[in-house]
């Protein structure tokens, strides 16, 4: 009996180790997929606003020297909360590194797969996709305490995607101009998975693939 007492407890304690860990992991993770999105959003209406479909952005991120000084404003204002939440659940600010693609009209694709695209309901409040751009982030998560360092003690690398979208409203009544959406912006299936590991060939892989070239940032 002492045997499998002395077999067990660290067993024991390792678990609840792991378990104390696991909610800053996901934690860290949901921070890092909010920043992705952020990212995305910032990078469209960067690029639609300085009418720069293609190549890199002057000041993005994270300068944010742009002309208008309402959406610098707005610039400094998300990459300061970006750097606080990814702080505060342990990711190293210093190792993020990513890109941003061309803007999605830049695709070599057409019609149906293509921008601009209509997404909402077609019976009531509908928007049309009118640019997008997809980007990408990865991290090291190695800062989050105690309890995440004695279960990943080199920490761990992290990534995130999204597809940043620019909407104008389409007016209820109107007839539709443009196709809906459908799955082409998607970043991840139904059940959370990254579309880059599950479905390559999905239609958003396909969009996303078509651009002319990305620009890394970080570093």
């Amino acid at each position: 009996m002492s045997l499998w007492v002395v077999l067990m407890v660290p067993v024991t304690v390792f678990a609840a180790v792991a378990a104390m860990a696991e909610p800053q992991r996901l934690r860290a993770e949901a921070s890092l997929d909010e920043a992705a999105a952020d990212l995305a959003e910032l990078a469209a209406a960067w690029r639609y606003g300085e009418q720069t479909a293609r190549g890199p952005l002057s000041g993005f991120p994270p300068e944010c020297a742009v002309s208008d000084p309402s959406v610098s404003g707005r610039c400094e204002l998300l990459a300061a909360a970006l750097a606080r939440d990814l702080s505060a659940t342990g990711v190293d600010l210093g190792s993020l590194r990513g890109y941003y693609s061309d803007s999605l009209t830049t695709s070599r694709l057409t019609g149906a797969q293509a921008l601009p695209c209509e997404i909402g309901d077609p019976a009531a409040h509908r928007s049309v996709v009118v640019d997008a751009a997809h980007v990408a982030v990865v991290a090291d998560w190695r800062e989050a305490g105690w309890a995440a360092a004695q279960v990943w003690s080199r920490g761990l690398r992290m990534g995130a995607e999204a597809v940043g979208r620019l909407t104008i409203p389409a007016a209820a009544e109107s007839p539709a101009t443009v196709p809906a959406c459908g799955t082409r912006l998607d970043v991840s299936d139904s059940a959370g998975r990254s579309l880059r590991v599950s479905d390559p060939a999905a239609p958003s892989r396909r969009l996303r693939n078509s651009v002319p070239a990305r620009t890394p940032f970080g570093g």
